[in-house]
């Protein structure tokens, strides 16, 4: 949802904390590595860690503070180069603190090279009252790489029946996909924008008085994106969508899986697009779905 009477430039952009994070992983002999690793300020990792009988590097980003409160700024750049395969995710929910309408920004920058797979798995996002965020993610895949990733936001914080009555979220998501010419193609631009009592949260074009958003985004392994296959790995996953009961739809636009969650529980919805992912992953990549222990605490 776009709306054009909201200005993110309006909000202060006081900075207070600045942080980032950049990570490159490379495969050197018979595994991933997490070959480069540089940060400042409060978001790092600890070390990649091999908990699959496999060569997938798995890494929990931590950011110790858990959330980002107004003024603040992090950055974060994860590369997969070249054959790689590098599964992350965070060490809890994140937060969006309230603010006194200063703006708190987070930007995510994900790079897959061709034969690489990425899988960026973050644990929902919870969007405090009176919070001011700006959260934008910028994918970029070349013709030959596999992504799997979501994100989930919490509008409110649910165990205290919060309401999202005054503050403001602009979130941006694009992917876009290195042509075989070279060129870059946008697969997708996904923006949403609303303000505290927005009717857009009341709407049943909308969030129709749900809490939580979460969308999963997948590119296939180029071996499996003809039409046939998609098609059948859609009717799949309709299917377990079904059976799992939960508020999901699954579409597919051209090679690109778009799943969406609309429902009040982000537990529920990070558990449902834990199950698509491991059904997803075994059709591609022939793997088990293993869990990070993490989502379990």
């Amino acid at each position: 949802m776009i709306d054009s009477k909201v200005n993110i430039d309006e909000i202060l952009p006081c900075t207070l904390w600045h942080a980032s994070l950049q990570l490159r992983f490379s495969y050197q002999s018979t595994k991933t590595v997490l070959a480069e690793q540089r940060h400042s300020g409060p978001l790092r990792v600890q070390r990649a860690f091999y908990p699959e009988p496999t060569d997938v590097c798995h890494v929990l980003v931590l950011h110790p503070p858990a959330g980002i409160a107004g003024g603040d700024v992090l950055q974060l750049f994860i590369t997969a180069q070249q054959g790689s395969h590098a599964l992350l995710t965070t060490i809890g929910a994140g937060k969006w603190y309230g603010s006194r309408q200063r703006l708190a920004q987070q930007y995510i920058n994900l790079k897959v090279e061709d034969f690489a797979r990425l899988e960026w798995l973050p644990q929902e996002s919870i969007l405090f009252n009176q919070a001011y965020a700006y959260n934008q993610i910028h994918i970029e895949l070349d013709y030959h790489a596999s992504l799997i990733t979501w994100e989930i936001l919490a509008i409110g914080r649910q165990a205290r029946q919060e309401q999202f009555n005054e503050g403001q979220y602009h979130g941006q998501l694009s992917i876009m996909q290195r042509q075989p010419n070279q060129a870059l193609q946008l697969l997708i631009h996904d923006e949403l924008v609303f303000r505290g009592s927005d009717a857009w949260l009341a709407s049943p074009l909308g969030m129709a008085n749900h809490a939580v958003l979460g969308t999963l985004y997948a590119m296939a392994p180029l071996e499996h994106r003809t039409g046939l296959l998609l098609d059948g790995l859609i009717e799949r996953l309709y299917d377990l969508c079904t059976r799992l009961k939960m508020p999901l739809a699954v579409t597919r636009l051209d090679d690109l899986i778009v799943i969406r969650y609309l429902g009040d529980d982000a537990r529920e919805a990070l558990a449902g697009f834990a199950a698509l992912r491991a059904r997803l992953r075994r059709e591609w990549y022939g793997l088990e779905e293993h869990f990070p222990r993490i989502w379990r605490t």
